[in-house]
Protein backbone atom coordinates (compact mmCIF):
# COMPACT_ATOMS: atom_id res chain seq x y z
CA UNK A 1 0.00 0.00 0.00
CA UNK A 2 1.59 3.52 -0.86
CA UNK A 3 0.52 5.89 1.70
CA UNK A 4 1.15 9.98 0.79
CA UNK A 5 1.05 12.75 2.48
CA UNK A 6 1.95 16.62 1.50
CA UNK A 7 4.39 18.54 3.45
CA UNK A 8 4.93 22.28 3.24
CA UNK A 9 8.04 23.11 2.70
CA UNK A 10 8.45 26.88 2.87
CA UNK A 11 6.14 28.38 0.20
CA UNK A 12 6.06 24.61 -1.59
CA UNK A 13 4.60 21.37 -1.24
CA UNK A 14 5.80 18.23 -1.42
CA UNK A 15 4.15 14.90 -2.02
CA UNK A 16 5.57 12.39 0.67
CA UNK A 17 5.18 8.75 0.37
CA UNK A 18 6.89 5.13 2.02
CA UNK A 19 8.62 5.11 -1.35
CA UNK A 20 10.53 7.85 -1.05
CA UNK A 21 10.37 12.10 -1.04
CA UNK A 22 9.48 13.66 -4.05
CA UNK A 23 10.10 17.71 -4.03
CA UNK A 24 8.55 19.95 -5.98
CA UNK A 25 11.10 22.85 -5.95
CA UNK A 26 10.66 26.26 -7.86
CA UNK A 27 14.03 28.14 -9.05
CA UNK A 28 15.31 30.37 -6.41
CA UNK A 29 18.06 33.40 -6.95
CA UNK A 30 20.81 33.10 -4.52
CA UNK A 31 22.87 30.74 -2.57
CA UNK A 32 20.77 27.83 -1.16
CA UNK A 33 21.24 25.06 0.86
CA UNK A 34 20.88 21.53 -0.49
CA UNK A 35 20.32 19.50 2.41
CA UNK A 36 17.00 18.67 3.04
CA UNK A 37 16.06 17.65 6.26
CA UNK A 38 12.37 16.05 7.58
CA UNK A 39 10.94 17.55 10.55
CA UNK A 40 7.71 18.01 12.96
CA UNK A 41 7.05 21.19 13.97
CA UNK A 42 6.95 22.15 18.03
CA UNK A 43 4.22 23.89 17.50
CA UNK A 44 1.67 22.22 15.31
CA UNK A 45 2.90 18.80 14.86
CA UNK A 46 3.44 18.69 11.16
CA UNK A 47 6.07 17.14 9.25
CA UNK A 48 7.63 19.62 7.24
CA UNK A 49 11.14 19.86 5.24
CA UNK A 50 13.94 22.55 6.00
CA UNK A 51 17.01 23.61 4.46
CA UNK A 52 18.53 24.43 8.02
CA UNK A 53 19.60 22.54 11.18
CA UNK A 54 18.09 24.71 13.26
CA UNK A 55 14.79 25.80 12.17
CA UNK A 56 12.34 24.27 14.68
CA UNK A 57 8.87 25.90 13.01
CA UNK A 58 7.16 24.87 9.93
CA UNK A 59 6.31 28.72 9.14
CA UNK A 60 6.52 32.14 10.24
CA UNK A 61 2.80 31.67 12.13
CA UNK A 62 3.59 28.79 14.19
CA UNK A 63 6.60 30.59 15.23
CA UNK A 64 4.74 33.79 16.17
CA UNK A 65 2.33 31.49 17.90
CA UNK A 66 5.07 29.53 19.70
CA UNK A 67 6.62 32.82 20.98
CA UNK A 68 2.92 34.08 22.23
CA UNK A 69 2.73 31.41 24.34
CA UNK A 70 5.98 31.10 25.25
CA UNK A 71 6.12 35.03 26.20
CA UNK A 72 2.56 34.10 28.37
CA UNK A 73 4.05 31.11 30.26
CA UNK A 74 6.44 33.48 31.45
CA UNK A 75 3.96 35.85 32.56
CA UNK A 76 2.23 33.29 34.50
CA UNK A 77 5.36 32.06 36.08
CA UNK A 78 6.04 35.34 37.75
CA UNK A 79 2.39 35.32 38.63
CA UNK A 80 2.26 32.16 40.12
CA UNK A 81 5.91 32.82 42.37
CA UNK A 82 3.85 35.56 43.92
CA UNK A 83 4.70 38.88 45.02
CA UNK A 84 8.97 39.75 45.29
CA UNK A 85 9.71 41.71 48.25
CA UNK A 86 10.67 45.33 46.90
CA UNK A 87 14.63 45.96 48.37
CA UNK A 88 14.93 49.04 50.63
CA UNK A 89 17.83 51.26 48.80
CA UNK A 90 19.95 53.06 51.02
CA UNK A 91 20.35 56.63 49.94
CA UNK A 92 23.90 57.91 50.29
CA UNK A 93 22.60 61.51 50.89
CA UNK A 94 21.00 60.73 54.34
CA UNK A 95 24.57 60.17 55.70
CA UNK A 96 26.16 63.03 54.42
CA UNK A 97 26.74 65.47 57.44
CA UNK A 98 27.58 68.50 55.10
CA UNK A 99 25.41 68.01 51.59
CA UNK A 100 25.65 70.69 48.76
CA UNK A 101 22.58 72.80 47.13
CA UNK A 102 21.84 69.84 44.90
CA UNK A 103 22.41 67.59 47.43
CA UNK A 104 19.91 69.74 50.34
CA UNK A 105 17.36 69.97 47.34
CA UNK A 106 17.24 66.08 46.87
CA UNK A 107 17.14 65.61 50.32
CA UNK A 108 14.04 67.91 50.90
CA UNK A 109 12.45 67.47 47.78
CA UNK A 110 12.68 71.19 46.30
CA UNK A 111 13.53 73.26 43.72
CA UNK A 112 16.96 74.68 44.16
CA UNK A 113 15.68 78.29 44.45
CA UNK A 114 13.32 77.79 46.85
CA UNK A 115 16.31 76.79 49.08
CA UNK A 116 18.45 79.89 48.08
CA UNK A 117 15.13 81.53 48.98
CA UNK A 118 15.37 80.15 52.35
CA UNK A 119 19.10 80.90 53.19
CA UNK A 120 18.24 84.57 52.37
CA UNK A 121 15.38 84.79 54.61
CA UNK A 122 17.70 82.63 57.10
CA UNK A 123 15.43 80.31 57.92
CA UNK A 124 18.35 78.00 56.87
CA UNK A 125 22.22 78.35 57.94
CA UNK A 126 24.24 77.65 54.85
CA UNK A 127 28.07 78.17 54.69
CA UNK A 128 30.44 79.04 51.55
CA UNK A 129 33.28 77.41 50.76
CA UNK A 130 35.06 78.84 47.66
CA UNK A 131 32.32 78.49 45.02
CA UNK A 132 30.62 75.60 46.97
CA UNK A 133 27.68 75.87 49.26
CA UNK A 134 27.12 73.38 51.98
CA UNK A 135 24.44 73.05 54.41
CA UNK A 136 24.97 71.41 57.64
CA UNK A 137 22.52 68.28 58.13
CA UNK A 138 21.53 69.21 61.53
CA UNK A 139 19.84 72.55 60.26
CA UNK A 140 17.66 70.69 57.62
CA UNK A 141 16.50 68.68 60.58
CA UNK A 142 15.44 71.37 62.77
CA UNK A 143 13.25 73.12 60.33
CA UNK A 144 10.84 70.09 60.93
CA UNK A 145 11.61 70.38 64.68
CA UNK A 146 10.60 73.73 64.71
Amino acid sequence: MLATKNLKIGRDYATYSNIGLHVATLSYKGMSSNIRIEKTCLFCSEIFITKTTVTKYCSDNCAKRAYKKRKRQEKLQVVDAGPQPIPKEHNPLQDKEFPNIQESCQLLGMSRWTLYRMIKTNQLKAAKFGRRTIIMKSDINKLFHS
